[in-house]
């Protein structure tokens, strides 16, 4: 080295071009690296009260107040063009919670989206830990609160 690093057969990448936390694929031809993804994929920036968990999604940072059933909080989160948490999204902000800077993301029990392997039941974490999960009645009587996560 050191070597450089093209994003065609003639164009050369410049180091201002990449935002940071970028992920770049990388393959080397011998001479020189080559970006495998194309274009440089610049992150969407999280929407309003949410934050980073890291460079793939961003969660809310406070719980939707409001407890509905899974169906509710799924709209309310389509609505706001986002998605209810995956299990392992919740997991990782949980365990990063004080440094996200997360609302009483461990103490509630909250709807998520992953599956539950029972009829009519959604999936519930949070209760104890971040590793507490549950399933629960998807609707009736057993109203959650939520928070949503879109990807970056």
């Amino acid at each position: 080295g050191p070597y450089g690093v093209a994003t065609g057969p003639v164009a050369v990448l410049q180091g201002e071009e990449v935002p940071a936390g970028t992920v770049l694929s990388l393959v080397f031809t011998g001479s020189s690296f080559q970006v495998m993804n194309g274009e440089v994929r610049t992150l969407r920036p999280c929407p309003a009260g949410s934050v980073a968990a890291n460079g793939q999604f961003c969660i809310d940072i406070q719980q939707n107040p409001t407890a509905s059933d899974w169906f509710v909080a799924a709209a309310d989160c389509g609505a706001r063009g986002m998605r209810l948490c995956s299990w392992a999204e919740y997991h990782v902000a949980c365990s990063n919670g004080a440094s996200l800077g997360l609302a009483n993301i461990v103490g509630d029990w909250e709807w998520i989206g992953s599956a539950c392997n029972e009829d009519g039941c959604a999936r519930i974490v949070g209760g104890s830990s971040c590793s507490s999960t549950a399933c629960a009645l998807a609707t009736g009587n057993t109203d959650r609160i939520h928070r949503c996560c879109s990807d970056r």
